[in-house]
């Protein structure tokens, strides 16, 4: 009984034994696939999009990227990328990658990140991807973040100050050059202005003297019509009369008028109607003021030469020539509501 015993107990101890085993093998086969699974499939990192540092060239910009990858049918945006109605684009501080994705922009030293790009520190300037400290050469300065030249010398590409050639009657300007007075440039030098006769110089041009009006390259004198006078290179009708064509014709003025200058004006108390001047006639509710219709307060103008009597909308004011809405209330159109 007792050897009886002892075998079922050794039995039972050798089954849970075999258990172990196969529960072991089991666990370690699927250790295997997960482990061959993980070299053929993105790594946890990778797809949840965590951060790559890359240096990348401004110069890929950050226009939005329509289309792109699509999963389902709906377009994917790139990690570090937001929406927009144009398509996709880099946040802040990101570029466009150039293979649909957005990467980290990494300034340069002496600069800092501004959007989508990077820029120099002030007293630096951008030459490729790097920030040169700015130095002024020799006849040169900083001026707003950038060298310029004193007067006299330019800039080349090399960042220095070149001494330029100032021809002959030549003075310098700025950063060039200026032909002098009575000169002027061609083909990189100064030759003398030629003056015609009855011409005098002024500047780098000439003028035709007071009389004389320019024809060409020459000077012609100016010949005035009758009745006309000359004033300096052209020649104006007196007082009286009116030009026509090349002559100066009798200015008439018609009843009621009054000739100014080289035209006429109704008098006070007429206005002009085409060729003539009519007397003007007071409308009710309007006065004669300057030889004009002026409506008075409580009237306004009919755009025939009258005065009507202004009616206010409820809740109104009229004001002068005109009418307001009282207070609590807003106009909308010819009418006053609640404000």
């Amino acid at each position: 009984m007792v050897d009886a015993i002892l075998s079922m107990n050794d039995i039972r101890s050798r089954f849970r034994g075999a258990a172990l085993r196969l529960a072991l093998a089991a666990w370690l086969a699927l250790l295997v696939v997960s482990l061959v699974s993980g070299l053929s499939t993105p790594s946890h990192a990778q797809s949840a999009g965590l951060e790559t540092t890359v240096d990348i060239s401004p110069s890929a910009g950050n226009a939005a990227i329509a289309g792109g990858a699509t999963a389902g049918g709906a377009a994917v945006i790139p990690p570090y990328a937001i929406n927009t109605s144009d398509g996709w684009r880099c946040i802040a501080g990101y570029a466009a990658d150039g293979a649909g994705g957005c990467a980290r922009i990494i300034p340069p030293r002496n600069a800092f990140i501004r959007g989508n790009d990077w820029e120099c520190y002030p007293a630096y300037h951008r030459k490729g991807d790097k920030c040169v400290a700015l130095r002024a050469p020799a006849y040169g300065y900083i001026a707003n973040d950038e060298i310029a030249c004193h007067p006299g010398y330019r800039l080349t590409k090399d960042d220095t100050c070149k001494r330029y050639r100032v021809p002959r009657n030549a003075m310098v300007q700025g950063n060039s050059w200026v032909c002098q007075t009575g000169y002027v440039s061609k083909a990189g030098a100064c030759v003398r202005l030629s003056v015609p006769q009855h011409a005098f110089i002024r500047g780098n041009r000439w003028e035709c003297q007071a009389g004389y009006r320019r024809v060409l390259d020459r000077c012609e004198t100016l010949k005035a019509p009758a009745n006309a006078t000359i004033r300096g290179n052209r020649w104006t009708c007196n007082t009286g009369y009116f030009r026509d064509d090349n002559m100066c014709r009798r200015l008439r003025a018609p009843a009621n008028a009054t000739i100014r200058g080289n035209g006429w004006s109704c008098n006070p108390g007429f206005l002009r109607d085409g060729d003539r001047c009519v007397r003007l006639t007071t409308p009710v509710g309007g006065v004669l003021q300057d030889g004009k219709i002026v409506c008075r307060p409580g009237f306004a103008a009919d755009g025939k030469g009258g005065c009507q009597q202004i009616v206010a909308p409820a809740n109104a004011t009229i004001m002068n020539n005109g009418w307001a809405c009282n207070p609590g209330f807003v106009r909308d159109g010819d009418r006053c509501r609640p404000s």
